[in-house]
């Protein structure tokens, strides 16, 4: 249900990156992922800046993303 929506956000120049849990132990562990699916927002240093567990619409996901680019 989320890959289609990441599709459409990767479409307004939104860089996204797939994680599996199943086969990246050590990313899992780096950000604490407890729930699938989490969308984790992160800078170009991979610090945290905004998590979002479940899934959302697309504008919600281009507001925020919009919203940490300024």
């Amino acid at each position: 249900m989320l890959a289609p929506k990441m599709e459409l956000v990767a479409e307004a120049d939104i860089t996204v990156e797939k994680i599996l849990v199943d086969d990246n132990a050590e990313m899992t562990q780096k950000f604490g992922i407890r729930n699938i699916p989490t969308v984790i927002l992160i800078d170009e240093n991979e610090n945290e800046i905004e998590r979002f567990v479940g899934v959302h619409d697309v504008g919600f996901y281009l507001e925020k993303f919009e919203n940490h680019a300024n």
